[in-house]
């Protein structure tokens, strides 16, 4: 009798590719996970941004930083970063410097400081 040959797989090569699919599927996982934080920062910037912005034009406004800005300020950042973020108005001549940090480690990040400048025209 002749010996016929089999066509198939054998267990170890099922095996090596259901290791090579997890694997890739795990990567993907992950990748998806980074993008996902990539966002939620890019977002959390986003809304810094228009806060202090926010804050200028009220300063622009006014002429001067007032209780009401140093208040909605506090209150908008506490708002989008939680209670550990905090903001700062300072003035200095024409100069208003609007000062925002939070706590960036839900996305995989260090602490975040954002700083915009602006100028009150007389």
């Amino acid at each position: 009798m002749a010996r016929r040959s089999q066509g198939g797989m054998t267990l170890i090569e099922v095996m090596v590719a259901l290791v090579v699919v997890g694997l890739g599927l795990f990567g993907a996982a992950m990748l998806q996970l980074r993008a996902l934080q990539a966002t939620d920062s890019a977002r959390m910037s986003t809304q810094g941004a228009f806060v202090a912005q926010g804050v200028l034009e009220q300063v622009r406004a006014r002429g001067e930083v007032s209780d009401l800005a140093r208040a909605a300020l506090h209150h908008e950042v506490e708002a989008f970063a939680g209670a550990s973020a905090h903001g700062q108005v300072a003035q200095a001549g024409a100069e208003t410097l609007v000062t925002l940090t939070w706590d960036d480690r839900r996305a995989g990040g260090a602490p975040r400081v954002l700083q915009i400048a602006g100028w009150v025209l007389p």
